[in-house]
This record gives C-alpha cells, sequence and structure tokens, in this order.
C-alpha cells in the first residue's frame, strides 16, 4: 500500500516536472553539450579556441568553458549548478562558466573528487573562505579585467594541472569510491523511477524540441519558396514580350535568358509539390533532418536563381534606357557639330573636307542607332561606344582649324621678328657664325607653309599642328644657337683660367713629390702595398701633357678672330674631367703612407692583446698547478711558435700587412685553443678536489654513526626514540556529499572582475 502510494506520488511529480521542463529550459537557456568548449559569447579567436582545446586535452582533467552573454538576472552559480548537470559532468570533470554582462565567472567541480581536494587542501590557499574564488581571483579575474579571457582561460588550466600534481592524488571515478550504506528495497526502487522517469522525459522533451524545429524550418521554406515562385511569376510576364520585340544580338541574349528561365520554372514547380508533400513525422530522426537540409539548399538555389534572371532583365531595360539617352545627347551633340561645320566652311572659305567625312560617318552610326535602339540596343551600345568621344573631338577640331589659320596669318611677322632679333644678336656681339647656321631654316619656311595651307583647307587638323610645331621649333632653335655661343664664349673665359692653375699644380717639381712619397712606401712596405703607384704617376704625366697641348688649341678656339666657342667648350669640359681624375690619383699617392702606417700600428695593438692572453694563460697554468700532458704541451709549444712567428713578421722590414694580418690570425686562433684546454684542465681539477672533499666528509659522517656516542642511542643499536602516530592500517573515507554517485553534489566558487 505504502508503495503504490509512493509511485502515484512519483508519477504526479514527473506530470508536474514534465510541464515545467520548457519554463526551465528557456529561463537557464543553456546549449547542448559539444566538446569542450561552448563560446557563445564569441569571446576567443579560432586560434584562441584551438589552443584552449588543445591545453584540456593535455592536462590531467577534463575542463568544460561555457560563454554566455548574459545570465539574464539568474544568479550565476545556480546557472552553473545546472550546466554541470545537464552535461552530466562527474568526479573527472570542472565547469567554468563565463558571463559576460555581468561580469562575472563561475567554477564548478563535483564534491569530494580528487581535483576538489588539491584545490581546498592546497598550501596557497589554507586560510582562504573559498578556495575556488581565491584561484579565479588570483589567476582569472586580471587577465578577464584587461579583456584577456584565452590567457585567464590557460592560466586557470594550468595552475589547476599543477595544484593536482602537488597534491600527488589520483583522480577517482565514480566506481572506486568507498563503500556506502545500504538502504532498503523501497528507497531502490523510488530512486531507480526517479532516474527512470527523468530519462524519460528528457527523451520527449528533445523529441519535442526537434519536431518544433523541423515545423518551423519547412513554413520558414514555404514562405521563402513562395517568394521564389512570386519573382518567377514576374519574369514570366516580362520576359516574353521582351523577346518577342527584340532582334539582333539583344534577341539571342533574351533568349538564352528565357532558356533559364523555363528550365527554373519547371524545376520549381516540381519542387513546389516535394516540398509540400513533405511531412514532419512525430518522431524526427537524422534523416528527417537531412531531408529537410536538402528542401533548404533546394529553395535557396531557386531562390538564387531567380534573383538573378531578373536583375539581368532589369539591367538590359536599364541599360536599353541609357543607350536611348546616350543616343539623344550624341544626335544633339552632332547638331551642334554640323551646324559649327557649315559656319566655318562659309567664314574661312575652305572646303574642310576631312571634317566633312567625319561629320557625314558619325551620321551613318547614329541613323542606324535610331533604327536599332528599341529592337536592339546591345548592338547599338557597341555602335554608339566611341560615338559621344568623336563628336566631342569633331566639334574641338572644327574650332581648332580657326585657331590654325590664325597662327598661319601670323608666320610672316613671326618670321620676321626673329630675323630682325637675330641680326641684333649677332651684330652685338660680333659673331661670325663659324660653328651656327640659324638662318638655315629660312629656305624650308615657304613649302612649310604652302603644306599648312593645304591641310586647313582640307581641314586636316593633325597635319597642320605638326607643321606649326615644326615652325616654332626652328624659330626658338635659331635663337638657342646664338645665345648658346655667346654663353659659350663667357664660361670659356673663367674656365680656361682654371684648367691654367689646375694644371699648374702638376708641375715636374710637384710630381716628383709624388714619387718621393713613393719612395718612402718602398722603403717600409712590400710591393703588393704600392704595385700601382708607378703607372699611376706616369697617367698623370700623360694626362698632364695631353691636357696641356689641348689648353693651348682651346685658347685660340675662343679668340674672337676664330669663335669657336662650342668647340672649346666641350674641350674645356673634358680637360676638367681629366683633372677631377688626376687629383683623386695624386692624393690616394700622398696619403697612402699614413694610411699604411696606421694599419700597421693597429696590426701591432692585435699583437699586443693575443701576446697578453697566451701569457695569461700560461700563468694561470702556473697558479693552478696544471701538469701539461701531451696535447697541452702541444698546444704550449705551438702558441710559443706562433709568437715567434708574429715577432719576426712585425720586425721586418719592408713589411707586409697581408702577411702579417694572416698571422694574427693563426696566433689568436692557437691561443684560443690553448686557453679552452687550460681552463677545461683546470675545471676538471676543481671537479676532482670537490669530489674527493666530499668523500672525505662522507667518511667522518660514517665514523661518527656507527661509532656511537652522546646523541642518544642512535643508529640500529636502538635507544628509547619513538615515531609519532605509531601502527598501520588502512583508514577508510567517502567523498564529499556521501552516498551512491546520484546523490554526490558538486560545489564551486565565484567571483567578479
Amino acid at each position: 500500500m505504502t508503495n503504490n502510494i509512493i509511485i502515484r506520488w512519483l508519477i504526479g511529480l514527473l506530470i508536474l516536472g514534465l510541464c515545467l521542463i520548457p519554463a526551465v529550459a528557456l529561463a537557464v537557456n543553456v546549449p547542448v553539450k559539444s566538446g569542450y568548449i561552448q563560446d557563445t559569447a564569441q569571446v576567443l579567436s579560432d586560434s584562441e579556441f584551438d589552443s584552449i582545446y588543445q591545453a584540456i586535452e593535455k592536462a590531467s582533467f577534463s575542463l568544460y568553458v561555457l560563454t554566455i552573454e548574459s545570465s539574464e538576472g539568474e544568479p550565476i552559480s545556480s546557472l552553473a549548478t545546472s550546466v554541470f548537470s545537464e552535461w552530466s559532468l562527474g568526479h573527472q570533470d570542472a565547469l567554468l562558466l563565463i558571463s559576460l554582462e555581468e561580469q562575472e565567472v563561475y567554477l564548478e567541480l563535483f564534491t569530494g573528487s580528487a581535483l576538489d581536494k588539491s584545490i581546498t587542501q592546497a598550501e596557497e590557499f589554507r586560510g582562504s573562505a573559498n578556495a575556488y574564488t581565491q584561484l579565479i581571483d588570483d589567476y582569472f579575474v586580471p587577465h578577464a579585467a584587461d579583456g584577456d579571457f584565452f590567457l585567464g582561460i590557460t592560466s586557470i588550466i594550468q595552475h589547476m594541472d599543477i595544484i593536482k600534481e602537488q597534491a600527488g592524488t589520483p583522480i577517482t571515478s565514480p566506481s572506486t569510491t568507498t563503500d556506502q550504506p545500504k538502504v532498503g528495497s523501497t528507497s531502490s526502487t523510488v530512486v531507480f523511477l526517479i532516474i527512470l522517469l527523468i530519462i524519460v522525459g528528457a527523451v520527449i522533451a528533445f523529441q519535442w524540441y526537434r519536431r518544433f524545429s523541423v515545423t518551423q524550418g519547412k513554413k520558414k521554406l514555404m514562405k521563402e519558396l513562395e517568394a521564389a515562385l512570386g519573382t518567377i511569376n514576374q519574369i514570366e510576364q516580362d520576359i516574353e514580350p521582351m523577346v518577342q520585340l527584340s532582334k539582333g544580338e539583344s534577341q539571342v541574349y533574351l533568349r538564352s535568358l528565357e532558356e533559364r528561365f523555363y528550365q527554373l520554372l519547371q524545376a520549381s514547380t516540381e519542387f513546389n509539390n516535394e516540398l509540400k508533400a513533405f511531412v514532419v513525422p512525430i518522431w524526427v530522426t537524422n534523416s528527417t533532418t537531412k531531408s529537410l537540409r536538402k528542401l533548404q539548399q533546394n529553395t535557396e538555389d531557386y531562390t538564387t536563381t531567380s534573383t538573378e534572371i531578373l536583375n539581368s532583365l532589369n539591367e538590359y531595360q536599364e541599360m536599353e534606357s541609357q543607350m536611348s539617352m546616350v543616343l539623344e545627347q550624341s544626335l544633339s551633340g552632332w547638331n551642334q557639330a554640323d551646324r559649327r561645320l557649315t559656319e566655318q566652311i562659309e567664314e574661312l572659305g575652305y572646303p574642310l573636307e576631312e571634317l566633312l567625312n567625319r561629320s557625314a560617318s558619325l551620321k551613318g552610326d547614329l541613323a542606324r542607332s535610331s533604327d536599332s535602339i528599341e529592337f536592339d540596343p546591345l548592338h547599338v551600345k557597341a555602335l554608339l561606344e566611341q560615338v559621344p568621344e568623336q563628336i566631342a573631338k569633331l566639334l574641338s577640331d572644327i574650332e581648332l582649324v580657326s585657331d590654325q589659320k590664325s597662327e598661319l596669318q601670323r608666320l610672316p611677322e613671326q618670321l620676321l621678328s626673329t630675323q630682325k632679333k637675330l641680326d641684333q644678336l649677332i651684330r652685338d656681339e660680333k659673331l661670325l657664325l663659324v660653328e651656327i647656321k640659324p638662318y638655315a631654316f629660312f629656305d624650308q619656311v615657304d613649302d612649310q607653309i604652302k603644306t599648312l595651307t593645304a591641310c586647313l583647307e582640307a581641314g586636316n587638323t593633325n597635319g597642320a599642328d605638326i607643321i606649326l610645331q615644326r615652325i616654332h621649333g626652328w624659330i626658338e632653335d635659331a635663337v638657342e644657337q646664338v645665345t648658346s655661343s655667346v654663353r659659350a664664349r663667357d664660361w670659356n673665359k673663367a674656365a680656361i683660367e682654371s684648367v691654367s692653375e689646375r694644371l699648374s699644380q702638376y708641375q715636374d717639381v710637384n710630381i716628383q713629390k709624388l714619387e718621393q712619397r713613393l719612395q718612402e712606401i718602398k722603403l717600409a712596405y712590400q710591393p703588393e702595398h704600392w704595385g700601382d703607384i708607378p703607372d699611376q704617376i706616369k697617367q698623370i704625366k700623360s694626362k698632364r701633357s695631353i691636357i696641356d697641348q689641348l689648353l693651348h688649341e682651346t685658347i685660340n678656339y675662343n679668340l674672337i678672330s676664330i669663335q669657336r666657342y662650342l668647340e672649346a667648350e666641350r674641350n674645356l669640359k673634358q680637360m676638367i674631367e681629366q683633372l677631377v681624375e688626376m687629383d683623386t690619383i695624386a692624393e690616394q699617392i700622398t696619403r697612402m703612407k699614413s694610411v699604411l702606417d696606421h694599419a700597421f700600428k693597429q696590426h701591432i695593438e692585435d699583437i699586443r692583446l693575443v701576446e697578453t692572453r697566451h701569457s695569461a694563460c700560461k700563468s694561470s697554468m702556473i697558479q693552478s698547478g696544471i701538469q701539461s700532458d701531451g696535447r697541452l704541451q702541444g698546444l704550449v709549444n705551438a702558441a710559443d711558435q706562433a709568437s715567434l712567428t708574429m715577432n719576426r713578421l712585425a720586425e721586418n722590414n719592408p713589411r707586409s700587412l697581408t702577411k702579417l694580418a694572416a698571422g694574427i690570425l693563426t696566433e689568436t686562433a692557437v691561443v684560443q685553443q690553448l686557453e679552452d684546454a687550460v681552463y677545461a684542465a683546470i675545471e676538471a681539477k676543481r671537479a676532482a678536489e670537490i669530489a674527493l672533499e666530499q668523500e672525505r666528509a662522507r667518511k667522518r659522517r660514517m665514523n661518527n654513526t656507527f661509532g656511537g656516542g652522546s646523541s642518544g642511542g642512535g643508529g640500529f643499536g636502538g635507544g628509547g626514540s619513538s615515531s609519532s602516530g605509531g601502527g598501520s592500517g588502512w583508514k577508510s573515507g567517502g567523498s564529499r556529499g556521501g552516498g551512491s554517485s546520484f546523490s554526490s553534489k558538486s560545489k564551486g566558487g565565484g567571483s567578479k572582475w
């Protein structure tokens, strides 16, 4: 009788619980468990997500992370408990719940688990009211306050792993917990029924949710397909009359769209029937959701295709309107150009045949476009592609003819003015025109003017422009010839004085000084350092002779009686370049001895440093009492020999800096090997001495231990000593919360940042 009452009471609770399940789910909004990380608040990047996932997999426990936008007023502790329970997390698991809007975080673990004990019993958290809260405050909150959730989560994982390893307690699974007190058969039945009812309720709720989702998905697809069918109906109304009214290229294009439309119409009609026939079963399976996804993909394809076809038709109609506008503007522009062309023919008295031909060609294109615009706008688009620019160019050239005729009329006056200017310059500067011919172009001007007139009469503006530019270029060049000759004459005077002065620095006495510097170098250094200098001195002598001869010629060229000013200018520039080369060579020879001496002093300093290292190494051997074995003695001998060789090279006269540098490298390498060997021997000797001292100390301790004494009965001989907490045996214990795994509870701690 009692069992029946309990069973009826449980059935009533189940019905009430099933009624409350949707409300609870809506309040808590717990996502379905999927992997270790559920980043619903999207606070982690893809790379951070992967790094945290890898850290969890490497850890000695399982951490589940859930981030949410808001807890919606529910305490984060109760929300964490709900998630821990609904995700069926156990002894080996931990949950880290992060609420972004409230800036709260909570850590939930299974009560009494090994991980729970390792945290609560950790040395660093002793005296803390809540070890979990302290753990979060120390390792998560500082990073979360800076917005770095990735570093906060990884810090929690790493420190929990360290705490668990320090505790040295293996995680205990539910199956290894200590024995619990037995309960009666009635209690076992009640527990079993509760579990069974919860499972059945969860399955029913899950299936209800899946069926609701599939039903809503079908309704959404029906609306989307209805919209797509509306677009298809609009296309059907527009495309047929457009195809019938089209010709040529436009008709080919529209027929391709029409064929694509008919295929879409047939497929969408069949799919509409298929979607209507899709019935949502009471028990939704994976096959049902897969079928729904396929229907969704087809709906998206039909929507996309219908939109593309409609957009293509709209673009075609818009293009047709644009071409009509372009045609209208082009006709207006052509009419303006045609009127202006007629006026120019009357005003200038030129036939302008080329401009008339261009105008007629444009008129033909516009006429063909007008005939085709209503039936073949695509063809009109190709015809009118260049027409607006061509009309603008035609109108510009029509106006240009008038300007070019004005320039032609001004040419005689410009030519006369140029001739007077040339006459005046030549007369004032007393030029003989030996090198320049500024009047030569006048012989060709008449023919060019005749050709220019013919181009203008025909309307050939490009040809006329070329001739006008040519004549103006001749005028500018004629004036430039005269002015450049005068500039060269004036520049040559100063340049001749400069070259003469610089050349005087290379008289025989100066060259003898260079040869003396060479002799000084020869006495101190080997030929490898001065071998090129004799040839360089010969080059200076040769260049001096050439410049001296050329300078006398150039002085004559610049005389007023000869007037070869431009040639004199070229010669002087050449002489200046050669003098620059001579100055560079002379400077190098003059400084060579100082440069070599400085390098030699640097080598001597390098030798001194190596010798200092050599001496220090030998002193270390003596002070440390290192005995020379065969290898060490060989290195000592090699270093001594290298030192002797370097001293001989340094004392040689004339010197070879090349050999000296190579010798320094050799001695440095030998001394380095000696240093390495000596210091290694010293370290080995020190290690042996330390080991010997340790052995002596060990023997002293052993003697004290076995010999007894006043320490009070120590050692194996026994005495009165005893250890605290004597005895041995196993002491059973239980997990926090007691009972079986069904009655175990989770606990945790949280904080804010």
